[in-house]
């Protein structure tokens, strides 16, 4: 009787040991199918990470020769602004000198022909 009861114990035993075997094993293939699921996740992540990497790159490129091009483009305003200066100064030069060289006589009538003119100016002194 001794036998029977240590082979009932032994095969309870290998019972809960088959029980738990499978019960761990039924676990590391949950664990398993997570830890697939959270690398797919952290691939999608670095690809997102990856391409905002990327994005950002090009805006700083994009940026800085933005940057280059406003700093051109106000040296030449600079240079287009003195140029305009000095081109209105000779304009208003010009037109002041074109205004001391006429003179203005008043008192002669549009009227008056050109034949006439000088016998009218002599009859004005």
């Amino acid at each position: 009787m001794g036998f029977d009861s240590a082979d009932e114990d032994d095969s309870m035993l290998s019972t809960s040991v088959r029980s738990m075997f499978m019960d761990l094993k039924r676990s590391l293939t949950s664990i398993d199918y997570k830890m697939y699921q959270l690398t797919n996740h952290m691939d999608r992540l670095k690809e997102k990470v990856d391409n905002h990497g990327n994005r950002i790159d090009q805006l700083e490129y994009h940026t800085s020769a933005l940057d280059d091009e406003q700093h051109t483009a106000s040296g030449k305003l600079l240079q287009i602004e003195k140029v305009l200066k000095l081109i209105h100064n000779k304009n208003e030069d010009l037109e002041a000198r074109s205004r001391r060289n006429n003179i203005c006589i008043v008192g002669i009538p549009e009227s008056a022909s050109m034949d006439r003119i000088e016998d009218y100016v002599e009859a004005m002194q």
